[in-house]
């Protein structure tokens, strides 16, 4: 690149800066009210693909699972419809939930067996649920049509048609092709809110009528390879969840919507393009990939796209949805050094048109082979890619909106370890799609609205209190663990990794913090344009060194699409300088004292104080901030808020290891909690713009003249999260819970024991099993147990059969918990306001299988939390 267009190119910058700094504050605060897919309760559930060996016998097949669970005390019906990879809908059925259910379907039962789970308005109701015909928009009729359990076993000739259709994309009835050819079923599985129990499908013209607005489904779906050849573990994440809006009211209402367009558009019939007001799923995404090496590292995508095949079309017409209408828009691959290369190889100057990829709309690749743009010759095994799924054309719906996507990745090594998570989205679905043109990077805030109607109030990417996987000003790692003592090969582990999604070099600041809240150490990360960077917590913890070899420095040189390290305006005048030289070694005496705080809980500054609770392995938890320079002022201090920035840029994950055969031989990952900056952009410190934040992510912290300094989106206070526990394959679930505590700027060292005591009271737990019986902990009244007895910390990881948690009665060995974590009171900030906090399930079995997903958010942290004892339900829409 030119010195004149380095120089251009800065000044654009500049002026992108400017312009999202001077942009609107929360335009929203509701729970249902913008474009941001984010895991809240929700109207419709997508899993993007699936896959199901139907030859192999039970033990040793690959399957995929999902679980819905009802968040409300009414009865719901959802329809499963299964499509394949070409997006024909093969087959579909009724789940009917009562109130406060919980539902797992194995598409091997399905698919491979011909059963259908058998649910029915029969099923009696738990004590905390209301009664089966209570569901005010159900059809009068619905309680005849849901009154008996499907069919089982799937008649022989229908089940023969879904097998083909899935394996060779052959139907009986149709003679043109309607699905890719693969050894096992292959597509994806839609879940709609619905009025009764028909049959109809999404693409029949009387869907749209069936459809229900309320948002109050979630879930969440795993994958299973049994082969100790192939596979021999399972991932999992959440389904996508795809909220109504605006959310409520009767079948096949049809309301206006700013939406610009909807989830199932290109569906609806065209004088009612708002019927089903599904938010739309966005187009551009950044995701990170790991291959070859001595582990035997491997990435796999898992693709959900947007076909472009009609309702009304022939059934010889799905093809197109493998063909060249499917192209993507734009494929990048970053290594660890910033080297770009498309399809053609590399890229030194943007903008440049790359070769097409087509992708059917379900669909599974591997970064290490074909189809993906190749690996730079550094001989880096890491890295991350952009991904502009858009496609090029389409007679199902207008081409003046993008076309709409999701990726999930799952990194694998060794035959024992997966780590699966949802990809970043650059942006929302209601942002238009970026052009090769456009230099990579988050999509800009506003979005214009296409309908003036009121809702959703925004359309715009960081305008909501809405936690979304977009990228963000700070990263929370909720908990980690780390065995310093023993050899690495058999040591539990956690890593994290952060991406810069700009051109611009940022500069991140790392926070290791107790399992009390107390910032035990903090480094930066120097981050070039697209920089990525990994830490592993083990080489701080045991080896003493971060980021070997050498730290991150302003001095690396920077890759051909990235700006100069000295192009981001809100640097410090010495920034650069400042971060030539970032700590590789921690000296010795450092690092004990690191290390006693966070087992023994004792550190040398604070004497016989307390500042972390006692266990053998290192626990606490992470924040990472964009910041200006490359100081090292703690958050609990007030000059910490005069070198933040507000750039929502940064995106990342992380992951959990458990080598040791004995006790793990597994792994699990998750992405960081993405944590944006509203409104964004602008110079660091004081004076702040206003923001409609009721109060923010470190507000406990940040000075009292200048509270919400820090302008970060607050963490919502009540979740929902599933559980297995027992049965014979020995089923495990751990909750990994971070929770706000109550010290703020200027605790003392004695203060600390505070965010363990009674002031970190939990409000409300109930248990839920799969037949819907709620239990409460052991000598809490039927419905409310105030002052409840159970107390967490600031980040624990506990055993859903502890007896921490109400107890698991009777023969199911899964279900759901009720977890309204707000805490009973503070020294540091208002009590008008609801606590802060998140939740992370992990469920692991059998020495070889684990997941992790984050739970399912009830209300953003813009709510105020439920009173104890309060109607279990996701959270209003209209937020004071």
């Amino acid at each position: 690149m030119t010195t004149r267009s380095r120089f251009l190119a800065a000044l654009l910058s500049l002026f992108l800066f400017t312009a999202s700094f001077a942009s609107a504050s929360a335009a929203t605060r509701n729970n249902d009210d913008s474009c941001d897919i984010a895991l809240l309760p929700a109207a419709t559930l997508l899993l993007p693909w699936f896959e199901v060996d139907i030859d192999a016998p039970p033990g040793s097949a690959n399957t995929t699972l999902f679980t819905v669970v009802n968040t409300s005390q009414r009865p719901q019906i959802a329809r499963v419809t299964i499509w394949t990879d070409l997006a024909y809908p093969v087959m579909n059925f009724n789940l009917f939930l009562t109130g406060y259910d919980v539902q797992s379907v194995n598409l091997y039962d399905v698919i491979a067996r011909g059963v259908l789970p058998g649910t029915t308005n029969h099923n009696s109701p738990g004590s905390r649920s209301l009664p089966n015909d209570a569901n005010p928009n159900f059809r009068p009729g619905a309680a005849f049509s849901c009154s008996t359990a499907p069919p089982v076993p799937i008649p022989p000739s229908i089940l023969g048609d879904i097998r083909t259709a899935l394996t060779i994309g052959a139907i009986s009835s149709c003679s043109g092709r309607v699905g890719s050819v693969h050894t096992s079923a292959q597509g994806y599985v839609t879940i709609d809110l619905v009025a009764d129990c028909s049959l109809s499908i999404p693409t029949d013209p009387a869907y749209m009528s069936d459809l229900l607005y309320d948002n109050v489904l979630t879930g969440d779906y795993l994958w299973v390879n049994q082969s100790p050849i192939t596979g021999n573990f399972a991932g999992g994440v959440p389904l996508v969840h795809i909220r109504a809006v605006p959310e409520g009211g009767l079948p096949g209402a049809v309301v206006p919507t700013n939406l610009p367009y909807t989830f199932y558009d290109r569906y609806t019939p065209s004088d009612a393009r708002s019927m089903d007001r599904r938010q739309p799923l966005p187009n551009a995404f950044t995701t990170r990939f790991i291959q070859g090496g001595p582990g035997t590292l491997n990435t796999d995508l898992r693709i959900w796209r947007e076909g472009v095949v009609a309702p009304t079309a022939s059934c010889g017409s799905y093809s197109a949805n493998l063909g060249p209408a499917m192209a993507t828009t734009q494929n990048i691959r970053f290594d660890e050094h910033e080297n770009p290369t498309t399809l053609a190889g590399f890229i030194f100057e943007p903008p440049l048109p790359l070769g097409p990829i087509i992708l059917p709309p379900a669909s599974s690749i591997s970064t290490a082979v074909g189809g993906l743009p190749p690996l730079s010759t550094s001989g880096d095994l890491g890295g991350w890619l952009y991904l502009n799924l858009n496609n090029p054309g389409s007679t199902a719906y207008s081409k003046a909106r993008p076309s709409q996507n999701w990726v999930v990745t799952s990194m694998s090594a060794e035959g024992r370890y997966q780590a699966a998570f949802d990809a970043t989205m650059l942006a929302n679905g209601c942002t238009p799609a970026p052009s090769v043109e456009q230099p990579i990077g988050p999509g800009p805030n506003t979005n214009a609205a296409t309908f003036p109607s009121g809702s959703p109030s925004t359309t715009n990417n960081d305008d909501s209190c809405d936690i979304a996987l977009l990228p963000a000003a700070t990263l929370l790692l909720p908990l980690f663990e780390v065995d310093f003592i023993d050899p690495q090969s058999v040591a539990r582990t956690t890593l994290f990794t952060v991406v810069n999604t700009s051109q611009v070099p940022q500069i991140a600041r790392v926070t290791i913090w107790s399992d009390l809240g107390f910032p035990v150490l903090n480094f930066n990360l120097f981050l070039t344009g697209y920089d990525v960077q990994s830490i592993n917590l083990y080489d701080v913890l045991a080896r003493a060194v971060i980021a070997p070899p050498g730290g991150t420095s302003s001095s690396t040189d920077e890759g051909a699409r990235s700006l100069p390290n000295n192009a981001n305006p809100n640097f410090a005048l010495t920034a650069v300088a400042d971060c030539q030289i970032n700590p590789g070694p921690v000296p010795p005496a450092i690092m004990n004292d690191i290390r006693g705080a966070l087992t023994s809980g004792r550190i040398s500054t604070c004497g016989t104080n307390q500042i972390s609770t006692t266990h053998s392995d290192a626990i606490g938890f992470v924040t990472i901030d964009v910041v200006k320079t490359c100081g090292l002022s703690f958050p609990d201090t007030a000059a910490f808020y005069n070198d933040l920035l507000y750039d929502n840029v940064l995106t990342g994950d992380y992951q959990s290891i458990n080598p040791n055969a004995a006790t793990g031989n597994y792994a699990g990952g998750n992405p960081l909690v993405h944590i944006r900056a509203v409104p964004e952009g602008g110079a660091p410190g004081a004076p702040t713009p206003v923001t409609d934040l009721p109060y923010t992510f470190y507000d406990r912290y940040t000075p009292r003249a200048t509270p919400k300094m820090d302008r970060r989106q607050p963490l919502p206070s009540a979740f929902a999260a599933r559980f297995i526990q027992g049965g014979s394959g020995g089923f495990n679930t751990d909750f990994q819970i971070w929770r706000e505590g109550v010290t703020g700027a200027g605790a003392t060292c004695a203060d600390y024991q505070k965010n363990t005591g009674s002031s970190m009271l939990v409000t409300d737990v109930v248990r839920f099993d799969e037949h819907e019986n709620p239990t409460l902990l052991p000598g809490c009244p039927p419905i409310l147990c105030s002052p409840f007895v159970l107390v967490l910390p600031e980040t624990s990881v506990t055993a859903s059969p502890s007896s921490n948690y109400p107890p698991l009665l009777g023969a199911d060995v899964g279900g759901w918990m009720y977890l309204n974590l707000n805490n009973g009171g503070s020294t540091a900030y208002s009590k008008t306001r609801a606590s802060q906090n998140w939740v992370t399930v992990s469920m692991f079995a059998e020495g070889r299988y684990s997941t992790a997903v984050d739970a399912t958010a009830l209300a953003n942290g813009c709510s105020p939390a439920p009173a104890g004892g309060a109607t279990i339900r996701p959270g209003p829409n209209a937020v004071p």
